[in-house]
């Protein structure tokens, strides 16, 4: 149960965070301190995926914690990649990202995918 972050490859160019089952918000204050932590002072591209398909349900009052644009991360160029989200969280946290902070992110199904779309955003960028 909670949320678990790790590096995802062994450059530590890709930050992972995992959510499993239902989560509270005491559990992702946490998890966040620790992907602020681990990403601060590092100069290079960091991209973010966050894994949702052992999720089984979000807290109540998602729309409200994710408007106050606290958990804007990343440079512009990061990619910011959600696995595994249903339709109803889709809509939510696009709408969300677009209106209050700004950031674009990418759903995908697999982690497969997500890893996909970040090798070939580098591709494309490098």
């Amino acid at each position: 149960m909670g949320i678990k972050t790790a590096w995802d490859n062994p450059e530590q160019t890709i930050l992972r965070i995992e959510f499993e089952d239902r989560w509270q918000w005491a559990e992702f204050d946490a998890a966040w301190e620790t992907v602020l932590a681990a990403v601060a002072g590092r100069p290079q591209h960091l991209d973010f995926i966050f894994d949702v398909t052992r999720s089984t349900l979000m807290p109540p009052d998602l729309g409200y914690r994710l408007r106050q644009g606290q958990y804007m991360i990343g440079r512009k160029d990061s990619l910011r990649i959600v696995v595994g989200a249903d339709r109803f969280v889709k809509i939510l946290i696009e709408f969300i990202a677009r209106m209050f902070n700004n950031q674009r992110l990418h759903f995908v199904e697999t982690l497969e995918e997500a890893h996909m779309l970040i090798a070939q955003h580098r591709s494309a960028t490098h």
